[in-house]
């Protein structure tokens, strides 16, 4: 895949080298048939009334710079899920690789909010 692509749609333009290099190597790991598949299963997949059936809490974790997954979907989980919570990082498509620390600080501080 031309870095182009892979920044401009998953890693952002200022990757790491391990990440770049991760992501490249699992996309090598999988033929062009399978990921065809994959992103045929997820275009085609409608969780909106699995979502609004759940009972636990939900946060949204959105990529400010994904330019894969619009912003707007939020907005299609709260039609369901009116309690969701949204987070905004600033990372691209890949926002836990791209910024592991930040999303597990934010992840956290949700779990620590819950009622027990």
């Amino acid at each position: 895949m031309p870095d182009l692509v892979l920044e401009h749609f998953l890693i952002g333009t200022s990757p790491s080298d391990g990440l770049n290099c991760a992501v490249r190597q699992a996309l090598r790991l999988v033929s062009p048939e399978v990921l065809a598949e994959r992103i045929r299963a997820v275009l085609d997949c409608d969780m909106r009334e699995d979502l609004a059936r759940t009972k636990i809490p939900v946060m949204y974790i959105q990529a400010e710079h994904d330019r894969l997954v619009r912003a707007s979907c939020f907005e299609e989980v709260q039609r369901f899920r009116t309690d969701a919570v949204l987070v905004k990082l600033p990372a691209p498509h890949l926002v836990l690789q791209t910024e592991p620390r930040k999303a597990v600080n934010v992840m956290m501080r949700f779990i620590d909010r819950l009622p027990e």
